[in-house]
């Protein structure tokens, strides 16, 4: 094993596959090593894993429903040891990490890169507008929330539970206090019109038992919060075209609910790209 001296930029690095579990090398040149080229960021993050902080593994590229697949090589992501976990706990305090995400892979790998760019690009987008910031980003372990204490046994499997895929916390650049909760669920698969409209419900339930202050305790938010929104990131047109027409008509009184295009939140994500699923002719910003 051999020895790194960490820099800032390392450290910020393992704090946010910390938060995204895990990530690629797009990700982390974008998000921390602007400027670099992608042979010199390869070659530090292998520094970090020969010095342990990090583990790296192929993951095979997903197929896309209306997109063609090409041949491309195997996706390289990465995660963090447990000397990588420790660091991070020293960094922040407390973490909340599983030892299995440092040997395989989980099921919902793909949909932490997707998101890990979504963060991505709200953070340069904050950085390039006057009125809206990313304030925090919170992960699905930490967003993960159980908003009844019913022990009843329910034959739907995670009643009871809202699990985005990530939350955004966005604000008002000229309102400390003015911050919204975003919370994202990614829609790449196949996902059927029960399935979603059972995610609507839940959100739904979760808003009607006005347990806002012990979500934002539990998620580690550290921002006043105020309006909460849902949206739904189609991973393909087919698949926005597919949400269109299953939720068209779901009601949904206490959260409203949005449908967007993940190569438009990648390129303007606070901008005019949100369809609201009671008025699906028009698109609206942040």
């Amino acid at each position: 094993m051999k020895v790194v001296a960490l820099l800032e930029e390392d450290e910020q690095v393992l704090v946010n596959i910390y938060t995204h579990l895990f990530v690629d090398v797009e990700y982390v040149t974008m998000r921390h090593y602007d400027g670099y080229n992608k042979r010199s960021v390869y070659n530090r993050l292998r520094k970090l894993e020969l010095a342990s902080y990090i583990k790296s593994e192929y993951l095979p590229v997903p197929t896309i429903r209306g997109q063609k697949r090409s041949n491309v090589r195997p996706k390289k992501v990465y995660t963090l040891t447990k000397k990588g976990v420790d660091t991070v706990r020293d960094l922040r305090g407390d973490v909340r990490w599983k030892a299995k995400w440092s040997v395989r892979a989980p099921h919902f790998v793909y949909h932490s890169i997707m998101l890990a760019h979504v963060e991505c690009a709200m953070t340069h987008a904050s950085n390039k507008q006057d009125l809206r910031i990313l304030r925090e980003w919170i992960s699905e372990v930490l967003g993960t929330f159980k908003y009844t204490n019913s022990r009843k046994k329910s034959k739907k499997e995670g009643a009871g539970i809202i699990r985005p895929d990530g939350v955004a916390i966005i604000g008002n650049k000229r309102n400390v206090s003015a911050n919204g909760i975003l919370f994202l669920e990614m829609e790449r698969s196949f996902s059927t019109k029960e399935v979603l409209i059972e995610k609507i419900t839940r959100y739904n339930e979760f808003m009607r038992q006005q347990k806002m202050d012990e979500y934002v305790k539990h998620a580690g938010i550290s921002y006043p919060v105020g309006q909460c929104s849902l949206t739904f990131i189609a991973g393909s047109k087919n698949r926005e075209n597919e949400l269109m027409r299953y939720l068209k008509g779901v009601e949904s009184p206490e959260i409203p609910v949005f449908i967007t295009l993940y190569e438009d939140i990648l390129q303007n994500p606070f901008g005019e790209i949100f369809r609201d699923i009671e008025e699906m002719d028009e698109k609206v910003g942040l």
